[in-house]
C-alpha cells in the first residue's frame, strides 16, 4: 500500500461509510475568517473515463484499490500547455477524519507520473493565479476531525506540492482569493468515477 496514512506523527483513525454523490455543484465557498471567495470560479469534475488515469491512481493504492472512487480536472498548472491531472480520491481505505488524498500527475511518454500527494484534504481544490517555482499555488481546505475550518496555500517547492495543507501557509484573514475551484461537485456514495481494478 503506498498511500501514506501517517500524519503529524499520529495515525489518522479511518472513516466507514462516508461518502454519498454527485448532484449538483457547489454553490459558493464558504467564507472563513473574512477571506474573501466570490471571485472564485467553480467548476465541475469531468465524468469521462480515462483508462491512463486508473492505472496511475491504482499503482499509487496498490491492495486498496478495491470500491475506490475519484474525480478529476485537467490542469496547466506550469503553463507548459500540457495538462497536469487533478485527482480527488474517496474511499474509506484512503480516507480519514478530516479528508481525502489529493493526487496530481503529470503526463510522460511512460504514462501519468505522480508528482504531488497531499493527504487529507477536501474539495474543491483552489488553484490560484499565483505561481512559485512556475508552478500554480494551491489553495486546500481543512475540516473535520476535531479541527476547526480553515484554508493553506500550498507552493511548488521545485520538485512537489507538501504532503500535508498544514505544511503550507494558512491563508491571511480577509484575503481577497481569485483562481478556479476544481471537482466543485457535491461528493456523493455514487458520484465520480469508479476506479476500474482490472490489470492491463
Amino acid at each position: 500500500m503506498r498511500v501514506s496514512l501517517l500524519f503529524m506523527g499520529s495515525l489518522i483513525i479511518l472513516q466507514t461509510g462516508i461518502f454519498s454523490a454527485i448532484a449538483s455543484p457547489k454553490k459558493a465557498l464558504t467564507s472563513i475568517r473574512g477571506i474573501d471567495m466570490k471571485n472564485v470560479e467553480l467548476i465541475n469534475s469531468e465524468t469521462k473515463r480515462d483508462g491512463e488515469i486508473d492505472k496511475a491512481i491504482r499503482a499509487q493504492l496498490g491492495e486498496v484499490s478495491k470500491s475506490v472512487r475519484y474525480y478529476y480536472n485537467r490542469v496547466d498548472l506550469n503553463s507548459d500547455r500540457n495538462p497536469e491531472i487533478i485527482a480527488y480520491v474517496v474511499s474509506k481505505h484512503v480516507c480519514g477524519k478530516s479528508g481525502c488524498p489529493t493526487m496530481i500527475f503529470q503526463k510522460t511518454a511512460q504514462g501519468y507520473k505522480l508528482i504531488s500527494q497531499t493527504l487529507v484534504t477536501n474539495q474543491p481544490i483552489i488553484v490560484t493565479n499565483t505561481k512559485t517555482n512556475g508552478w500554480q499555488d494551491i489553495i486546500f481546505s481543512t475540516s473535520g476531525g476535531g479541527a476547526k475550518p480553515n484554508y493553506w496555500l500550498v507552493k511548488f517547492d521545485g520538485v512537489r506540492y507538501p504532503e500535508s495543507p498544514y505544511l503550507g501557509k494558512e491563508v491571511a484573514a480577509n484575503s481577497v482569493i481569485q483562481g478556479k475551484a476544481y471537482i466543485a461537485d457535491d461528493i456523493t456514495s455514487n458520484s465520480g468515477i469508479s476506479l476500474d481494478i482490472s490489470p492491463t
